[in-house]
């Protein structure tokens, strides 16, 4: 009786240590978002759009949703932003993989986003910017 008493303990205490780990990382998230400028959120909040937390190049100059550069500069600075090569070879800007999280969370409740229909959601890219299997 008393190893299985032991396991079950050491089994709920884990999941406990794994949960408060999470609300950890969400509140530490939530905190980090709420410092960025209005102007940096305008950028984040285009991934959101865009439907993945790496845009091309591309996908931003044809936007019509804002996109402010000092604003980019910034986000790379911090290094929530880096730029990646896409599979075609074209540069893209890469968002920070917890942050994009976050801000799907924070702007899925302020507006729920309609799906885009120029967006391929298969491919992750533009229609047009579609690369061929």
């Amino acid at each position: 009786a008393f190893p299985l008493c032991r396991v079950t303990v050491t089994a709920l205490h884990s999941r406990w240590k794994q949960k408060r780990a999470q609300i950890l990382e969400t509140i530490e998230a939530e905190q980090a978002f709420s410092k960025f400028s209005h102007q940096e959120r305008q950028v984040i909040e285009f991934f959101v759009h865009s439907g993945g937390a790496c845009v091309s190049w591309g996908a931003v100059n044809r936007s019509e949703l804002p996109f402010p550069r000092p604003a980019l500069n910034s986000l790379m600075a911090r290094g929530i932003v880096h730029l990646s090569a896409m599979e075609n070879g074209t540069e893209a800007f890469q968002l920070d993989i917890d942050t994009f999280d976050t801000a799907q969370g924070v702007f899925s409740a302020s507006n729920e986003a309609e799906p885009d229909p120029t967006h391929d959601a298969r491919m992750g890219a533009p229609l047009g910017d579609s690369i061929p299997f």
